[in-house]
């Protein structure tokens, strides 16, 4: 019965000092080849931003679109490459459309009061603008004006820039970045001619 037992305590012993070796010497050895070689996947990065791009959609989903634009606004120049990038664009352009076409006040608009002879195009030529983006962005059905209404009138100089690569068309207001269109591709059959046809279902502003 001794031997036995000093053959356990052996056991114990050894055991445990070959288990020590094992991890401290030979598993940091393994753990280090596989890194080299490609095995080991490294540990996620942890998404820093994604607060930050959260509490500037609540923004947008509170009503607050001024607010919400400048933590977009904010958000993409502070993090150029980061995860959400196309989603702090994409939801950009949606608060840039948001705040444009409706009677949300912003900074950019202009409050103008309807006087005695006032109709939509003389106001439109007036402001350098355009009667149909004064009708949708005053939520107006009809032409008919009334002395001492008050329009907001807004002074757009757009642009587009296309990104064949990325397969993006972005819209600039002024020079700065407004709202962004991701373009699909569609691969047509062999002995389909390449034409695309395509038509403009809404007229909004257009001037020259």
């Amino acid at each position: 019965m001794k031997w036995f037992l000093v053959l356990l305590l052996a056991l114990i012993i050894f055991g445990g000092a070959a288990f020590f070796s094992y991890n401290l010497v030979f598993k940091e050895e393994i753990a280090v080849k596989k890194e080299q070689r490609g095995e080991i996947t490294p540990a996620p990065t942890p998404d820093i931003s994604l607060p930050e791009f959260q509490a500037a959609g609540k923004l947008r989903q509170d009503g607050k679109l001024t607010e919400a634009r400048d933590a977009l606004t904010a958000f993409i120049q502070k993090y150029p490459a980061g995860l959400h990038l196309e989603e702090a664009k994409d939801l950009l352009g949606e608060v840039n459309i948001d705040i444009f076409l409706s009677r949300y006040p912003s900074p950019e608009k202009t409050d103008y009061v309807v006087k005695s002879g006032d109709v939509l195009a003389k106001i439109a030529r007036k402001l350098k603008t355009t009667p149909e983006l004064i009708m949708r962005m005053n939520n107006l059905s009809g032409t008919m004006l009334h002395i001492g209404e008050h329009l907001l009138i807004s002074h757009p100089d757009f642009s587009i820039v296309i990104q064949r690569k990325a397969n993006v068309v972005v819209l600039l207001n002024h020079g700065t970045f407004f709202k962004q269109y991701h373009v699909r591709e569609a691969k047509l059959p062999p002995k389909q001619p390449s034409k695309v046809t395509a038509k403009v279902a809404e007229t909004m502003a257009w001037k020259d």
